[in-house]
């Protein structure tokens, strides 16, 4: 007798004839997750390789309310990074900042970059090649431009430039 698990299943696939065109994409989609894969690979093979410097010049704090707002670390994280006695130099946390970015994959990619962009654009330009330009942020989406700070909206610090700058 046929459990009920693969009554069900059986169940829907007739009941839901879309299904089947998907699961015969699979093998397309697993091969675009994987060059997504290695793709995401590839950039933070560069980020590592900037690593050292990265972590003697950038300050977490300015970086965590952007990436916070991204949703991309929660509270949790943000103060594990910057009141964790495990991380008692700014570049252990911004060091421990980048591993915890990197295990959300692209997003946390994409996001990484973007605050580099908004507070360290000589950073991003060294990883990119490109130059930092006014833009919309991916991550938070097109409905929400952000404009790079001028040199007195960075001194003010990262709180001030989010909500002037990022906000709707």
């Amino acid at each position: 007798m046929p459990s009920a698990c693969a009554s069900r299943s059986f169940l829907i696939i007739f009941s839901f004839p879309f299904i089947l065109p998907a699961v015969e994409n699979a093998p397309l989609q697993a091969s675009s997750l994987s060059e997504q894969e290695e793709e995401e690979d590839t950039i933070w093979e560069k980020i590592e390789s900037a690593r050292h410097q990265l972590t003697r010049s950038l300050n977490p704090a300015k970086l965590t309310p952007y990436l916070r707002q991204c949703r991309v670390i929660d509270e949790q994280d943000e103060e594990e990074v910057l009141n964790s006695c495990r991380f008692p130099c700014k570049s252990n946390q911004t060091g421990y900042l980048m591993d915890i970015l990197r295990r959300r994959g692209k997003r946390g990619y994409e996001a990484f970059l973007e605050s580099l962009e908004f507070y360290y654009p000589e950073h991003y330009t060294r990883l990119t090649g490109r130059e930092p330009a006014q833009r919309c942020s991916m991550i938070l989406g097109r409905s929400r431009c952000s404009v790079l700070p001028s040199a007195a909206a960075c001194m003010e610090g990262p709180e001030n430039f989010v909500q002037v700058h990022v906000s709707a």
